[in-house]
């Protein structure tokens, strides 16, 4: 059985940038493009972690 995550937030926030995006500019960092997924929120958003 396929195992699924959840968002470590309550609320509907942008998904500003996703994970693989943007490969020439992590390039430079030996990245094939972004390692992670991000959300803009605003600063003090409560995150959660089990």
């Amino acid at each position: 059985m396929a195992k699924s995550a959840s968002l470590p937030f309550k609320g509907t926030f942008e998904h500003s940038q996703g994970f693989g995006a943007r490969p020439s500019v992590y390039a430079k960092f030996g990245l094939q493009g972004h390692d992670g997924d991000d959300w803009k929120m605003p600063e003090g958003t409560v995150l959660f972690s089990p």
